[in-house]
């Protein structure tokens, strides 16, 4: 069983380590508009944690209502459980190993885990206010994956 608030938590952390996969990737990688791109997404998913912060904040004691969700219980605690992006040691490898296609291809696919995550948690928030943050977030989320696509049109 999860709370609003644990489910934010773990916003939190994925934004953080999104934050970090996006600036090793704008080191990594040495063209202008590759670098400023990879750089504006970190400054984007920072952004996103302080929003997730903000809103754990005010959702506070008085929605750490326990949920009880015997059919997305599993589904969730996959979510718990896994990682979004990988640790700094894999990072460093996988960086190291692929191509600018590759990293943008992997990119892409947490995108979109991440959309279906927060959908999963704007689901549970009650507070209107909370809920219209998350809801754009999921907006920004989802035009991380278009620029995504965009940038990636431009260089295949």
């Amino acid at each position: 069983m999860f709370s609003a608030k644990e489910l934010l938590n773990i916003a939190v952390r994925v934004e953080k380590e999104g934050e970090e996969f996006y600036r090793k990737i704008a080191e990594r990688f040495t063209q202008p508009d590759i670098k400023e791109f990879f750089s504006y997404m970190s400054r984007q998913e920072a952004e996103h944690a302080r929003t997730f912060e903000k809103i754990g904040e005010e959702v506070g004691a008085k929605e750490e209502t326990y949920l009880d969700m015997e059919d997305t219980e599993e589904y969730l605690k996959s979510f718990v459980e896994g990682k979004f992006f990988p640790s700094p040691e894999v990072m460093e490898r996988y960086l190291k190993e692929k191509s600018v296609e590759e990293a943008i291809d992997f990119s892409i696919s947490v995108e979109k885990e991440t959309i279906i995550f927060y959908y999963e948690i704007l689901e549970l928030l009650k507070n209107e206010k909370a809920r219209s943050l998350v809801k754009g977030i999921i907006e920004q989320e989802k035009q991380h994956v278009v620029k995504l696509l965009r940038i990636k049109g431009m260089i295949t």
